[in-house]
């Protein structure tokens, strides 16, 4: 008997709450750490890390390095 066919369902990591705490708090973060208000420096990695991890869950984000074009319709674009 030949299996079901598996569907893909997209994760959609912008939807989670650690997602808009990240979102919402990235940049308050950065000047706290640039202005000196934490004693703690964030390295390129770690910035590049996070900045990253917004980008994975907007598909507009990862088609525009192909087509550098938004995508029609996704808010998350500003479109």
């Amino acid at each position: 008997m030949p299996s079901p066919a598996a569907t893909y369902a997209r994760h959609r990591p912008e939807e989670t709450a650690l997602y808009n705490v990240v979102r919402e708090n990235l940049d308050t973060l950065y000047d706290a750490v640039d202005e000196g208000a934490l004693s703690i420096a964030l390295p390129k990695f770690v910035r590049k890390e996070l900045e990253g991890y917004l980008d994975c869950g907007l598909l507009c984000r990862r088609l525009r390095a192909h087509s550098m074009r938004r995508l029609p319709g996704d808010p998350a674009c500003g479109v």
